[in-house]
């Protein structure tokens, strides 16, 4: 997907391996591998791949994570992927940092409004991508227009009573 070589100075680049293993074995039976790469505002795609899936008017307007999820069971040798971005603006953040004594503590947190969207999935045989499914890139109509204190209020009336503790 991102060839790491092209990838570096586009933007942050994280690599998670996932090992899947059941209890009393040793030998994982499920391998998964992801790839993010997220890029800032107005920070355009170059992996030509990537780029259907990053119109102007998104990377203009939105940060952006780019991510492929290879996945592949033991014993099998197809392995199957998924492309997904999720573009998103930050609504309210806050960075705090305490200091006491011989402890610190950072405290760290945001509030974003987007949306994340598969593009596309199928399988990898022999180096080669070949896909089953694909779908559009985002758009900004996808984004959810309600406030924040609206979304919210909703969560809190749809979960009362399901909540562990509540009446």
């Amino acid at each position: 997907m991102f060839d790491i070589g092209n990838a570096i100075g586009l933007g942050d680049v994280e690599m998670l391996a996932k090992l899947w293993t059941k209890e009393g074995q040793g030998r994982p039976y499920r391998t998964e591998k992801i790839q993010k790469l997220s890029l800032d505002v107005g920070e355009p795609m170059t992996v030509p791949a990537w780029q259907q899936y990053d119109p102007q008017a998104l990377y203009s307007s939105y940060q952006r994570d780019f991510k492929e999820t290879q996945d592949q069971s033991s014993g099998n040798p197809l392995v199957t992927y998924e492309w997904s971005v999720c573009a998103a603006q930050q609504n309210f953040g806050l960075n705090l940092n305490l200091d006491v004594v011989a402890f610190g503590v950072n405290l760290h947190g945001e509030l974003d409004q987007g949306a994340q969207a598969v593009n596309q999935r199928g399988a990898i045989l022999q180096s080669r991508y070949w896909p089953t499914e694909a779908y559009p890139a985002i758009t900004a109509t996808l984004f959810p227009n309600q406030s924040w204190v609206s979304i919210l209020s909703q969560w809190d009336t749809t979960q009362q009573g399901r909540l562990p503790g509540s009446s």
